[in-house]
Parts: structure tokens; C-alpha cells; sequence
């Protein structure tokens, strides 16, 4: 089997790189960084996972063979728990649609017969002619379905829900931040231009992107990184 801790032990030493510089430029904390050298795991761990992939990454190497060995130290162990769907409403624009051709259909009714109950008016045979006031037509006001003015959604939004603990590092408008997220939370943030989010354990998340269900950011894959805009 693989000796995680050691192979990136080993290819940090040939680039002439400490602990600190690592964690600096990787923004994972020394403590977790020695911990995957020293190969201390109790248990799986999501962030361990995802830590491991990316120290791997960043230091040139194939993560898949790394995340292979470590999941196969816990194969043992149940699976994640049932995952969080959110249900969003939807308007019900069908009714609607419904609803306003009926009325268009019965203002074509109403002036239909309208036109039809005008009396027409009879020759006059006799040798004087007499002017006929020309008289308009009454005018049939249609009736105009009310307009439904939909929500406009300016910049983006975006709602990350997570059923385990995760870490995200968020990028919105140029300001970066990072944090985490245990399981059964939810975040929200909002940009202007733009919102870019890298995700660990990005199984266990879900988005909800200006009130639109994205769904769950990855299905096979533990650490992504995706760019939001309006």
C-alpha cells in the first residue's frame, strides 16, 4: 500500500520546502500538514481527504493513487448519510398562461357580437338625398391580464448547504475569504461580478445559485473549484 505520509514527505523535501511555506501558500494548516506526514488517521475524514489531494497537487504529484490508499484505510467504515436535496417553489406560469388566453378569447366574444347587433342601414329610393350622419362604433375596452412583474436578480447569489463538514475558500469580487461549514449548515454569499468558490469534500455540498437548484457540486470528486456570475 501506499505510504501517503511518506511519498509527499519525500517530494516536499526535493523542492526545499518547509512545513510553513506549505501551509502558507496551500493555506492548509501546519498542524493538519503534519498530521498527513506522520500518517495520524483515527478515522476518515473528509478534510484529511481533501487535504491530501490538494498538498499532492500543489507539489506535482498524482493525487488519485494518494486518495485511493486513504480511502482504503477506511473501507470498512458505513458511508455518507443520506444527502440533502433542497426543494425550491416554482410559480405556477402555466395557470397563468391559461388564465390570460381566456380572457383574450372572451374580449374577441364580446366584440364579435357587438358588430353583429348593428343595424344596417336600408337604401333610401327616393330622388333627394339625404346626408346620413356617419356614426362610430362603440368602443369595447379589452380587458388586459394583469402583468406579473418577476423578481430581477442583480449580481449572484449563491447558498451553500453542506450535510458534512467541509472547508470552502470564497473569492467574491476579488476579496478572498475561507472558512468551514459543518454538516447540516448553510451559507450564503453575494458578489456584484462575480463569486469563485474552491470546495473540500465537495460530495457533501450543495448549491442553490439565485434561487435556482444547482445541486450537489460533485458526485466522484473531493476537491473543485467553480466560478459563479450573474
Amino acid at each position: 500500500m501506499v505510504d501517503i505520509g511518506k511519498v509527499l514527505r519525500e517530494a516536499r523535501e526535493k523542492k526545499n520546502l518547509s512545513i510553513r511555506e506549505v501551509a502558507e501558500q496551500t493555506l492548509i494548516r501546519e498542524y493538519y500538514l503534519e498530521k498527513i506526514e506522520n500518517n495520524e488517521f483515527d478515522k476518515y475524514d473528509g478534510f484529511i481527504h481533501a487535504y491530501i489531494r490538494k498538498y499532492a497537487t500543489f507539489l506535482w504529484l498524482n493525487p488519485v493513487p494518494l486518495s485511493t490508499a486513504y480511502k482504503e484505510l477506511f473501507s470498512d467504515e458505513k458511508g455518507p448519510k443520506e444527502q440533502f436535496v433542497p426543494i425550491l417553489r416554482r410559480r405556477n406560469y402555466k395557470g397563468m398562461i391559461i388564465a390570460a388566453i381566456a380572457i383574450v378569447l372572451i374580449v374577441i366574444v364580446v366584440v364579435f357580437f357587438s358588430m353583429k347587433k348593428a343595424p344596417l342601414q336600408e337604401p333610401d329610393n327616393s330622388p333627394v338625398l339625404t346626408p346620413v350622419e356617419e356614426t362610430e362604433p362603440n368602443e369595447t375596452t379589452p380587458i388586459i391580464p394583469d402583468e406579473t412583474v418577476e423578481e430581477v436578480i442583480e449580481g449572484v447569489n449563491i447558498i451553500v448547504h453542506a450535510d458534512a463538514k467541509c472547508w470552502v475558500g470564497v473569492t467574491i469580487d476579488g476579496k478572498y475569504t475561507q472558512l468551514f461549514i459543518n454538516g447540516g449548515e448553510s451559507r450564503e454569499f453575494k458578489g456584484e461580478e462575480y463569486i469563485k468558490i474552491l470546495f473540500g469534500n465537495a460530495r457533501h455540498v450543495f448549491v442553490t445559485k439565485n434561487g435556482q437548484n444547482i445541486g450537489q457540486v460533485s458526485e466522484n470528486k473531493d476537491v473543485v473549484e467553480v466560478i459563479y456570475k450573474p
